[in-house]
C-alpha cells in the first residue's frame, strides 16, 4: 500500500512538472506578459517622468531679453522632481523675431543659497527636431527653491535670463514594481486554475492482475 502511495504521490509531481513546462511555452503564458508590459508602460506613463524621445514644449518659465535676443525657456515634466530627468528647451531670437541657430547655450541649476551650480547641461539644438531649439537635459540633485540661469552667447554678443524652480521630491516607484509583480502572480494563477486537472493514472488493477 505504501508503495502505490508513493508512486502515485511521484506521478503527480510528474504530471506538475509536466504542466508548468508546459505553461511556460502556451500562449496562455505569454498573454499574461503582454498585459503585465502593457500595464506597466501605461502605469510609467502616469508618473510623471519625460518620455525618451520626447523634445520641446513644457511649461514656459521665462520669456524675455538677453543682451540683443530675446530668449523662451520651457521645462518639462511638470511638476518638476529631484533625481528625474529635467528637458530644459531654449528659443533664441534677434530683433526681428528670427531664429538665431549659431548660439553657445548654456543652462545652470543652482540651490536657494548656493553660488556654485549644483546641476548644468550645453543646450544645443542636436536634440531639437527642427533644428530651432536650443535642447538639454540633467537631473537636479536636490528638492526645495532653485534658480536657473540661462547664458546665451554669440560672435555679436549674448546675455542671461533666469527664474525660479521649485523642485518636488522624487516619486516613489516601489509600489509599481510590487504591484505588477502581483497581478503577474494573480495573472499566472488565474490560468494555472482555468487549465483542466490531469490526474495520475491508477494501475492498481493491473498491478492486481500481475500479482494474480
Amino acid at each position: 500500500m505504501s508503495k502505490q502511495v508513493n508512486h502515485e504521490a511521484h506521478e503527480g509531481h510528474g504530471v506538475f512538472l509536466r504542466n508548468l513546462r508546459a505553461f511556460a511555452v502556451s500562449p496562455s503564458l505569454r498573454r499574461v506578459v503582454r498585459v503585465v508590459v502593457v500595464l506597466a508602460l501605461g502605469l510609467a506613463a502616469g508618473v510623471g517622468t519625460w518620455p525618451v524621445g520626447a523634445h520641446g514644449g513644457g511649461v514656459t518659465q521665462v520669456s524675455a531679453a538677453a543682451g540683443p535676443y530675446h530668449v523662451t525657456v520651457w521645462t518639462a515634466p511638470q511638476p518638476v522632481r529631484a533625481e528625474t530627468p529635467l528637458h530644459v528647451t531654449v528659443a533664441v531670437a534677434d530683433e526681428g523675431q528670427r531664429p538665431v541657430l549659431d548660439a553657445a547655450v548654456l543652462v545652470e541649476l543652482y540651490g536657494a543659497n548656493g553660488s556654485d551650480p549644483v546641476a548644468s547641461g550645453a543646450a544645443t539644438t542636436a536634440q531639437s527636431t527642427n533644428k530651432l531649439f536650443y535642447e538639454t537635459d540633467f537631473s537636479p540633485p536636490a528638492t526645495g527653491p532653485h534658480r536657473v540661469e540661462v547664458t546665451v552667447a554669440t560672435t555679436a554678443g549674448g546675455g542671461e535670463v533666469s527664474f525660479d524652480l521649485d523642485i518636488q521630491p522624487p516619486r516613489n516607484t516601489t509600489w509599481l514594481v510590487l504591484a505588477l509583480a502581483a497581478l503577474a502572480l494573480l495573472a499566472a494563477a488565474g490560468v494555472f486554475r482555468g487549465r483542466p486537472a490531469e490526474m495520475p493514472v491508477r494501475r492498481r488493477g493491473r498491478e492486481e492482475g500481475v500479482n494474480g
